[in-house]
């Protein structure tokens, strides 16, 4: 029962969250591509 009210309180929240989080290990992703052509040259 408890989970059942865990669930239903941070469904409406992780969304977001998580789009938040990709988001910025995307930008991670991409200054660590820069970083590595850069060291390549």
């Amino acid at each position: 029962m408890v989970d059942d009210v865990e669930a239903e309180f941070h469904r409406p929240l992780y969304p977001r969250a998580a789009h938040r989080f990709l988001g910025h290990f995307e930008q991670v992703i991409l200054v660590d591509k820069t970083r590595a052509r850069r060291s390549a040259r």
